[in-house]
């Protein structure tokens, strides 16, 4: 139905059949007008100040509007009256059903049919990102995992003792950027940290800070006195302040395969990155298991190292030593100066797993890997790799461009 009205409206709005062609084009001129502007008003207004639901009604009531206007005006309409009549009815039908047919709309767009009950307890709803929250205190972002909102490293549902481990990467890691603040649980352990003197956040989506609001742990870190919170892309960030310098860059970016992901994991990334490091600095980013992220880190940093599913990168040698490391955990102090390891059971074992994890170097190993892909922005290979699709004339402009890969391991 959606595919006749083109046609009719040719067929309406061209009369003169020596004037077909100017006439035709008028109407794609409109249609094109209209095709333009409907995006740009719903994805720039309509979906940053109400819900998808309530946009999908009132689209649908505008649409209903507009048939009735055009249907009162045609010229050879009869029962006009009856039309309206109509027209009224159904739209209270719309706002009838509106309610019961949306009810757990997102959940079963990201669960499918079964497993969405009871729904998400929070969701926050913008043009950037739909972020919702499960009742197990985990968000989830345009429908993919995105952490969780938990601080405690015993229990450490989100593997926040990543977050600590900073304390093993460098001695005193006095500027710190975040690059994505998540669920801010990260960022409220990294201004924790009793070294950090200042922490820089940058968030590209203002609705992960709006969630953060519900939960008044993370929301705490946004009254900060040493944090600073920017709305910016990271790497336009970066590249829009050249002279700013951090002790450790920290990014827990998303999954490596997952749609832009290369934006934050490329090798011309790294690079940029590497730039706003202090001498000795330390970036600290999530794989999301990707070797091909770490094999990328080996051919940007002189050193690398791994902490789970983590990667760091420093020109310098990781050495920070066990006293350095329990000095400063045992100092830290969490929100109203809470213990994150207080002592006895448990908290033992986490702060000793902080204290005697090696930070070996695996630079060496994976600088030998030959069945790994280099990750750039052209080759996009965390996002495109297939399984079997190394092979060494796909990798082989990569590799060519990396003076420290001997020739022999391009062909072998």
């Amino acid at each position: 139905a959606m595919g006749g009205v083109f046609p009719l409206l040719c067929a309406e709005g061209v009369r003169d059949a020596d004037a077909s062609g100017h006439g035709v084009s008028r109407v794609i001129l409109a249609n094109v007008l209209g095709a333009t502007a409907g995006p740009l008003l719903t994805g720039f207004v309509l979906l940053e100040v109400e819900t998808l639901q309530h946009n999908i009604l009132l689209l649908s009531v505008a649409c209903l509007v507009i048939a009735q206007v055009l249907w009162w005006f045609a010229p050879e309409t009869s029962r006009r009256q009856a039309g309206a009549a109509v027209a009224a009815v159904v739209a209270l039908v719309m706002l009838g059903i509106q309610t019961p047919l949306y009810t757990l709309f997102l959940e079963r767009l990201h669960f499918g049919t079964d497993g969405y009950t009871p729904g998400y307890d929070y969701i926050v709803q913008g043009r950037d990102a739909i972020v919702g929250v499960w009742p197990s205190r985990f968000e989830y972002g345009d429908g993919l995992y995105d952490g969780g909102f938990f601080t405690n490293p015993v229990t450490n549902e989100n593997m926040i003792s990543r977050a600590y481990f900073v304390t093993a990467l460098h001695p005193k890691p006095r500027r710190v950027l975040e690059i994505g603040v998540g669920t801010g649980s990260w960022a409220r352990v990294l201004a924790d940290n009793p070294a950090t003197d200042s922490l820089t956040i940058v968030e590209l989506n203002p609705e992960y800070v709006r969630m953060m609001f519900h939960f008044p742990t993370e929301a705490s870190v946004l009254d900060d006195p040493k944090v600073d919170l920017h709305f910016d892309d990271g790497r336009r960030w970066l590249a829009r302040n050249p002279a700013r310098r951090f002790d450790a860059i920290v990014i827990n970016g998303t999954w490596h395969w997952r749609s832009g992901a290369t934006h934050i994991l490329s090798a011309e990334f790294l690079q940029e990155a590497k730039q706003h490091l202090t001498p000795g600095g330390v970036l600290y980013w999530n794989t999301t298991g990707s070797l091909d992220v770490i094999y990328t880190a080996a051919g940007v940093f002189k050193h690398v190292t791994r902490y789970l599913n983590f990667v760091a990168g420093s020109d310098a040698p990781f050495a920070v030593d066990s006293a350095t490391r329990r000095a400063a955990i045992d100092a830290y102090r969490g929100p109203n100066g809470s213990l994150p390891f207080a002592p006895g059971g448990a908290y033992v074992d986490a702060r000793q797993e902080l204290i005697d994890t090696p930070t070996e170097d695996v630079a060496p190993d994976f600088r030998r890997a030959n069945d790994l892909w280099y990750v750039t922005d052209d080759n996009m290979a965390t996002e495109f790799k297939t399984n079997g699709a190394g092979k060494w004339w796909r990798d082989l402009p990569a590799r060519v461009f990396r003076p420290e890969r001997a020739w022999t391991s391009v062909l072998f």
